[in-house]
């Protein structure tokens, strides 16, 4: 605990001073706690970095939080709520957390394991996943129980060591178990697995009834860790956003041609995949193939019509080609759709200036830089002005 409170109280110190409130680490903390504590845990355990990340992040914002320190107090109370109303689902959702974290397979978040093992020698050499088995968790979780079984009944430094394993685990567990949250229990697993093995081999030049209860032991264990277990992320398909992920990097890069490559093959891979076509239009505009990017962004919005960064982006496109009715319903939707989106109310701001419609066009300019002071110096030169601002890609 003292040495805990060593790393913690400066990081806690600094964001009091900084943030003006006392946040023990991050404000990440709440919103982690009610993915795995809710209602609709299968939900928000998959929901994806992109559109429905942003969906999630700005729930406690459009009910009225002022600042991240806030955004963290209201998923905090939002989870709390939840296991105050129902906590026979609460504990029932433990119980699928549990058998996840102490599952051979290792579970993805952002990234899985097994799709990044086909483009990794190492991987490929150190993991492994079957339908009754997966290495190496496989193999030292069984030998990792037997461990910890045996190892408690040798005194009280077994037993701190086992309870710091116990305790980290229900730590993952009451939050939501993924391979990387599993991860730093690494090295405590190989070391109780170590002893196991060692105590069974030992025990097998002369085995005794310990000796087969511990065999027995370690069947069943290893029945139950290899046994197959689903995660609320299996019809996520990695491959395609892995191929989205690296056309980003050529494209951030400046190696369009690579990058164009990437997003056709993640969108072959998953043709729902909206952020893949979202992402293609971007790099086709600044190709300046201009009408293939527009065919990008509808491809977009036909998969996914919430997407308010696509809709940005077209209304611009819609603008710079004369059609400003179009483009400025397109850009009334996207602030609908997320009104805590500064560009979609900067650029809605243009395109109604464009129409001749001042005051509108103020009053969108007045949101998005209440929104991001960034557009504070546009908001004053109009109202000084009255010289049109130029567009702002989502």
């Amino acid at each position: 605990l003292a040495g805990a409170a060593l790393m913690v109280a400066p990081v806690t110190l600094r964001n009091r001073l900084a943030g003006g409130r006392w946040v023990l680490v991050s404000t990440n903390s709440g919103i982690n706690f009610y993915i795995g504590n809710n209602a609709h845990m299968p939900v928000t355990v998959a929901t994806r970095p992109g559109l429905d990340w942003d969906r999630l992040i700005q729930m406690p914002y459009l009910k009225g939080a002022q600042g991240a320190a806030e955004a963290d107090r209201y998923f905090w109370r939002e989870a709390g709520g939840f296991i105050a109303r129902t906590p026979g689902l609460f504990l029932k959702n433990l119980g699928v957390k549990a058998r996840q974290f102490f599952a051979a397979r290792e579970i993805p978040r952002n990234l899985d394991l097994y799709t990044m093992r086909a483009h990794s020698r190492v991987l490929k050499g150190l993991t492994g996943r079957w339908e009754w088995f997966a290495f190496p968790f496989g193999l030292v979780g069984p030998l990792a129980l037997v461990g910890m079984a045996l190892g408690w009944r040798q005194g009280w430094a077994q037993r701190v060591a086992i309870g710091f394993i116990l305790l980290y685990a229900l730590s993952v567990i009451l939050f939501f178990p993924t391979a990387r949250y599993r991860a730093p229990l690494w090295p405590l697993f190989l070391i109780q697995a170590g002893a196991g093995g060692l105590w069974l081999i030992r025990q097998a030049r002369v085995p005794g009834a310990g000796w087969w209860m511990a065999v027995g032991g370690l069947g069943v264990a290893a029945l139950l860790v290899n046994a197959p277990v689903g995660a609320p992320t299996d019809g996520i398909r990695f491959d395609a956003e892995l191929e989205n992920a690296v056309g980003t990097a050529c494209q951030l890069r400046g190696v369009p041609e690579a990058a164009l490559r990437h997003y056709r093959k993640a969108r072959e891979l998953d043709p729902e995949l909206a952020d893949a076509a979202y992402n293609m239009g971007v790099l086709l505009v600044d190709m300046k193939r201009r009408d293939e990017a527009m065919s990008a962004y509808r491809d977009a919005l036909r998969i996914r019509p919430d997407h308010d960064k696509a809709r940005v982006n077209l209304a611009i496109a819609l603008y710079r080609n004369g059609s400003l009715g179009e483009a400025a319903d397109m850009l009334e939707m996207a602030t609908l759709l997320n009104p805590r989106n500064p560009k979609a109310w900067h650029n809605r701001a243009m395109v109604l200036e464009a129409m001749g419609r001042h005051a509108e066009a103020m009053t969108c300019w007045d949101e998005a830089a209440r929104l991001d002071p960034a557009y504070e110096p546009v908001r004053a030169r109009m109202r000084r002005t009255g010289r049109p601002a130029r567009p702002a890609g989502a």
